[in-house]
């Protein structure tokens, strides 16, 4: 019985963290997964709902981002296949618990360049992750609003 859930993806192209906002009711891919499973345009869940907002305090884990100077983005949803599926789980399982605070991360490949195109160092990485877990933590115990970035 979990009180806090952060999912975690990785996201080769980014440069740095990825905070999804939106789980979408929908897998769609170009490419199949492990499996070798290609969905088309299918939902999630037929009878689901069309999309779930991240339970994280976004507006504080990116300002302590700011602070430790780490970069990351806001990203509008986690795609449309196993990253977003995963997370679009997740939410509707979290909305049938009692307060469990439920969320989605996308973490770059690791890179020891200062100034690599994609990724981050191992050190920055794991700086978010504590940050992530911090501020969901304190959010959980302590909710305000204002944390949330909503549209």
């Amino acid at each position: 019985h979990p009180h806090v859930v952060i999912a975690t993806g990785l996201k080769r192209a980014a440069r740095g963290m990825l905070l999804e906002r939106c789980a979408t009711n929908l897998m769609d891919a170009d490419r199949p997964d492990a499996d070798n499973v290609l969905p088309d345009r299918e939902p999630i869940d037929p009878q689901g709902p069309p999309a779930y907002w991240t339970g994280l305090p976004l507006r504080s884990i990116i300002g302590e981002f700011t602070k430790r100077d780490i970069p990351a983005s806001l990203s509008s949803d986690a795609g449309t296949y196993v990253c977003n599926s995963l997370f679009y789980r997740l939410q509707h399982w979290a909305t049938g618990q009692d307060r469990v605070l439920a969320g989605f991360v996308n973490f770059p490949t690791v890179t020891n360049s200062a100034h690599s195109q994609h990724g981050l160092s191992l050190r920055q990485q794991v700086a978010a992750g504590r940050s992530i877990i911090r501020q969901s933590i304190r959010y959980y115990l302590q909710p305000a609003s204002s944390d949330l970035l909503r549209p």
